[in-house]
């Protein structure tokens, strides 16, 4: 894992960078950066790196000239990294390719309107259904990433969510639910309305069970739909077969999900970890 930024100029209710790095964004020099690489691949023989940041393709003119470095100092590496749906275009997919990503996380969150306005999103479904049809034309992987009950969730929206998560033809997936974190907007709506259930703080956790019960679903509704939500997208037989006869096992594709996302975690994934 390589950083190369902090900070994020988005406010979205439910994240916590905000309290942790603040709205401006701050970046590494792509120098700096280089400089990491070089010593990683050189010295270590490390050529598969995820870049940190929380949007990684904010800024355009940062993002190309990256690219051109990476191919100026003839690294050959392997990298993913994680950004927002609405901030790709053609130019800035095509220029990643080039020079080593093959895999893109995107926050996707939920397919209803209502609840990404709810949570400042200020992204679309129509973004995400553009920005993965920008990746498969550029063959990149794409990992989408989900939130069950955010305020304003039902079991029709749930149910909704799934749906458009299997239509999008994204190549992995990951899931969470919603976390009332302290200092974050979400956390304090959760706390003056009494949605809360947690009794440690070692319960808020982005990758475990729901502790946040709103008008609207209860926290074992919202476990079961983020359990419905992994059994729906990775046990699809067309999705297994096609993961299978691009030289994957069913064990491959699951450890190499759980690297990139540690969704492993869950609670009910731990007894049948092999």
């Amino acid at each position: 894992m390589v950083n190369t930024a902090r900070g994020c100029p988005y406010r979205c209710t439910f994240c916590i960078v905000a309290g942790y790095y603040g709205g401006a964004v701050r970046k590494h020099s792509i120098r700096y950066i280089l400089d990491e690489l070089l010593e990683c691949v050189q010295r270590y023989g490390t050529t598969e790196f995820l870049f940190w940041e929380e949007a990684f393709t904010l800024d355009k003119k940062y993002l190309m000239d990256f690219c051109r470095a990476i191919a100026d100092e003839r690294l050959s590496i392997n990298w993913a990294a994680t950004t927002r749906a609405d901030s790709l275009d053609d130019e800035i997919v095509s220029a990643m390719k080039k020079a080593g990503c093959y895999l893109l996380g995107l926050g996707i969150e939920s397919s209803d309107r209502k609840i990404l306005d709810r949570a400042q999103k200020k992204q679309t479904a129509d973004d995400v259904r553009h920005a993965v049809a920008l990746c498969r034309k550029h063959n990149l992987a794409t990992m989408g990433h989900f939130i069950f009950g955010l305020p304003g969730e039902t079991k029709e929206t749930a149910e909704a969510t799934i749906r458009f998560m299997l239509e999008l033809g994204l190549d992995y997936m990951q899931c969470y639910c919603a976390v009332p974190y302290p200092n974050t907007a979400l956390g304090a709506e959760a706390k003056k309305n009494g949605w809360i259930r947690a009794k440690e703080w070692s319960q808020y956790d982005f990758g475990g069970n729901s502790i946040m019960c709103t008008d609207t679903m209860n926290c074992k509704e919202v476990d079961r739909f983020r359990v419905k939500a992994f059994r729906s997208f990775y046990f699809r037989p067309v999705y297994i077969l096609k993961k299978l006869f691009s030289g994957l096992s069913v064990l491959q594709l699951v450890r190499r999900a759980a690297d990139f996302s540690g969704w492993m975690n869950l609670p009910y994934m731990k007894k049948r970890r092999p």
